[in-house]
């Protein structure tokens, strides 16, 4: 990809990020779990046992095994994965420190928080999809999770994610835009703070967090 390429997606994602709608969703711990004897879980921490399981999943999650995923390890993330016959079904990440940027609507926060954890970019592979393995793994994640309770967020139009959410339990709890009064005082609930935007004009990012 050219340097103008990258360049126009950049700005085509801040442009996107200044009019999207997020609906974010609290997720309790002891929600009524999803039971599925087919599935086995597995919580990976670090990128070295990323890379380790993925030898084993042929090219199904060579997608992974880059610089962003291995700085997600670094700044504080885990990845969970659903697992049936030995291959992973569907797998999501969870933020439980650091700083954490939320690329839907350029915001970063400071999600050094201990009662609350972030769970984002969930994927369920192409084949296993509409067999209940999203939120399944979302009320294993929600339960098993090292805080008392959980947020996620999906776009308004993405009803699947939504559905999925729901049936894990989910409970609006806000929708925010990036201009959105309200990001602050949301955020400040549950002990984060808005730390700012990672994208400068015509999105740039700044390195100042790394991320």
């Amino acid at each position: 990809m050219s340097v103008l390429s990258i360049a126009i997606k950049k700005v085509n994602a801040y442009k996107k990020s200044r009019t999207s709608t997020l609906i974010f969703y609290q997720i309790n711990k002891n929600q009524e779990f999803m039971n599925n004897a087919d599935l086995k879980y597995k919580r990976i921490n670090s990128f070295e046992e990323l890379v380790a399981f993925s030898d084993g999943q042929g090219l199904t999650l060579k997608h992974l095994i880059n610089k962003d995923c291995k700085n997600r390890f670094e700044t504080g993330s885990y990845m969970v994965l659903a697992i049936k016959d030995n291959k992973w079904v569907s797998y999501g990440w969870v933020s439980t420190r650091g700083v954490f940027w939320i690329a839907e609507i350029d915001i970063v926060i400071n999600a050094d928080c201990y009662d609350t954890s972030i769970l984002y970019d969930f994927v369920t592979r192409e084949s296993c999809r509409g067999k209940g393995y999203y939120p399944t793994l979302l009320t294993w994640m929600a339960n098993n999770c090292d805080s008392n309770n959980c947020i996620i967020y999906c776009y308004d139009y993405n009803y699947s994610s939504i559905m999925g959410v729901k049936k894990a339990g989910g409970k609006i709890s806000t929708e925010l835009r990036h201009s959105s009064n309200n990001v602050e005082s949301y955020f400040k609930e549950y002990g984060f703070s808005v730390v700012g935007s990672k994208l400068k004009i015509f999105g740039l990012k700044y390195n100042k967090y790394n991320l």
